[in-house]
């Protein structure tokens, strides 16, 4: 994907816009379709500061949650990078993982926040000498994955990178 559509997919949702891409295949931008971004609905078209007649910004809202799990953390989930495709897999998984509290800390000591991200992901190893969160520039020390917006930012990277099986409750998603 193109970094710069990222960035501009990133800072549309910070700012509650979401963006509309239509891509003909055959022109295919690597930016995303409408599809792919968490059910906005359309409130209005508004042209752009100094934009031409034909250039338009789509305003849109995201919908309140309603499905099963942590619903009151589906915005940040959404802004974490999670996609309708996902989301509601990372909501149930969340409920089941943490009971949605934000400063869950599981097995013992070893797993962290909102996701329960294991102490694996952020210890040392032979491959990862620093640790793979470390050395990927997430994180310092795995207590950071106390603060939700980087506990789902890592589990959306990791879950999209490395699977949903990393999470054992992701057998007990429904839907």
């Amino acid at each position: 994907m193109n970094p710069i559509a990222i960035i501009a997919l990133a800072a549309s949702l910070v700012a509650g816009i979401g963006l509309a891409f239509t891509v003909e295949p055959e022109f295919d931008t690597g930016r995303l379709s409408e599809s792919t971004v968490y059910s906005p609905s359309t409130v209005g078209l508004e042209p752009l500061p100094d934009a031409s007649e034909s250039d338009y910004s789509v305003i849109t809202t995201i919908p309140p949650w309603t499905g099963p799990g942590c619903s009151e953390w589906a915005d940040l989930a959404v802004r974490s990078g999670f996609v309708l495709d996902d989301l509601w897999i990372a909501l149930q998984v969340m409920e089941y993982e943490s009971m949605c509290i934000p400063d869950a800390i599981g097995d013992n000591g070893q797993s962290y926040g909102l996701m329960q991200i294991n102490s694996f992901w952020c210890s040392p190893s032979k491959y990862w000498p620093r640790g793979y969160l470390q050395t990927k520039g997430f994180l310092n020390y795995c207590q950071q994955l106390l603060d939700p917006a980087l506990n789902l930012y890592v589990a959306w990277h990791i879950s999209s990178t490395h699977g949903w099986q990393n999470w054992t409750t992701y057998g007990r998603v429904v839907g």
